[in-house]
Parts: C-alpha cells; sequence; structure tokens
C-alpha cells in the first residue's frame, strides 16, 4: 500500500528539526494512519519510528543526519579537534549549555560550533557551572530583540 504523497511531504518538512519517534508522535497526534492501515483489520495501525524510518528510505527523502551536515553542524570529533579540546570537554559543554547539540537519531548527536569560542580553565574556583551561567546570560541578551533595537 502506498503512503499518501502528504503524509510524505510532511514528513519530510519534520526531518529538518525532529527524530523518527517524533514525527510519529506528530501523525499520530493529526490523527494520519499509514498507507497499510486500509487493509482489512488493519485500521488501528498507528506511525512509529520504523515506520517513519521506512517511508525517508522508500520514498528517497535527506537523512537528518545529512540536513544538519548541510547546515554546518560537525561530528563530536570534529568540533573538540577545532576547539582544542577532550571530547569529554564538549560533552561536559553541552551538559552545561556551552555548546548546543542536535540528535540524528536516538544516540547520535551533532554539534553547532559556538559563535565566540569558549575557554577552557582547569579550577576547582572557576567552575564550569558558572562560567557557563554566565555565557548562556551573554548569549540570551545579545538574542533579545528588546537589546538590538537598543544598539542599532
Amino acid at each position: 500500500m502506498k503512503t499518501p504523497t502528504e503524509i510524505v511531504q510532511l514528513v519530510d518538512r519534520l526531518l529538518d528539526e525532529h527524530l523518527y519517534d517524533e514525527i510519529a508522535d506528530m501523525l499520530n497526534a493529526r490523527g494520519l494512519r499509514p498507507g497499510g492501515s486500509a487493509w482489512p483489520g488493519r485500521g488501528g495501525v498507528r506511525f512509529t519510528g520504523k515506520r517513519v524510518r521506512y517511508i525517508v528510505h522508500a520514498y528517497g527523502l535527506r537523512l537528518r543526519r545529512d540536513r544538519l551536515r548541510a547546515r554546518g553542524l560537525l561530528t563530536k570529533t570534529e568540533l573538540a579537534g577545532r576547539l582544542g579540546i577532550h571530547e569529554s570537554t564538549l560533552v561536559s559543554w553541552v551538559k552545561h549549555g556551552i555548546v548546543k547539540a542536535h540528535a540524528y537519531n536516538g544516540h547520535a548527536w551533532l554539534y553547532e560550533e559556538p559563535p565566540e569560542r569558549p575557554e577552557k580553565h582547569c579550577s576547582r574556583w572557576d567552575r564550569l557551572s558558572d562560567r557557563a551561567r554566565a555565557i548562556r546570560q551573554s548569549r540570551d541578551k545579545n538574542q533579545d530583540p528588546r537589546n538590538r533595537s537598543k544598539e542599532v
């Protein structure tokens, strides 16, 4: 049974921002059903992450990883190399919100290069959580539209 074109196009748009399981939940919430649900006795069939993955591969849609790479996101090894830090430091920075990470499947991530290079410190008196809070606050202040109008 063929999946309706509208559903394939919707999946294609949702892949820019969401994982397979999230897309399946969204499709189910909208009351949409996969193509095979028209068969007798299969009316209760719902979308799953595997069904969405099948649609992506069967209809030749660009994978989420490829879409993120096209936006300039880097692997953990690439970004850690550019920043001159260890991969575990990068993971810690992501945990504290210094660097943004985007999942492209249930267990793999790509990373945005921060606009300003964070400094690596090695001190128990200058904790990462304190530095991360300051970085996030300055980033939020710079992104606040009220502050932009004052700068212009």
